[in-house]
């Protein structure tokens, strides 16, 4: 394996590393890729890798080689974010879940209040219109459930699509 400098392969490994290099450490500057050492790091693999973990894209590849990762990384961040997504939709359901259950729980209480034998006419009303808009709010929040869920099934359908045409395994 000889090194060259000077040349296009002279470029500090730590930034081909981000790809995820086995080899020993190569963030010192002063060190120098090998011809062997770029085209195992430069690989739609590699770059697939990079941009699945969120990476930000930098170049450091050959020329001859960059388009090849690149292609990988453009991939690999695309799968980042569609997962990205999916995990912010499901956060939010999580929300809205969790405030229905809330919502349910004090359409029990306002219900048992509004027929306790001992609920005053006028606390009969004010109930009787708190009843009605947690029912309205657990409608709209159930629609927005249904929505998510929907919104959920329908992302990982595509991640598991793009995962089953991709050309590298994970």
């Amino acid at each position: 394996m000889q090194k060259t400098t000077g040349s296009r392969w002279a470029i500090t490994g730590a930034l081909v590393c981000l790809a995820g290099c086995n080899t020993p450490p190569l963030d010192d500057p002063a060190r120098q890729l090998s011809e062997a050492e770029f085209a195992h790091h430069c690989t739609a693999q590699s770059g697939f890798d990079l941009g699945q973990r969120g990476a930000p894209f930098q170049r450091g590849c050959p020329q001859e080689l960059e388009a090849d990762f690149r292609d990988g990384y453009v991939t690999g961040h695309a799968l980042y974010v569609a997962e990205q997504d999916i995990d912010r939709l499901e956060q939010a359901l999580g929300q809205r879940t969790e405030r229905l259950q809330e919502m349910q729980h004090d359409t029990r209480y306002t219900v048992a209040a509004l027929t306790a034998p001992d609920t005053a006419t006028t606390n009969r009303l004010f109930l009787l219109e708190r009843t009605k808009a947690l029912s309205e709010e657990q409608g709209r929040l159930q629609k927005d459930i249904d929505r998510l869920s929907a919104e959920i099934t329908a992302k990982r359908a595509r991640v598991a699509t793009l995962r089953q045409t991709l050309a590298f395994s994970e």
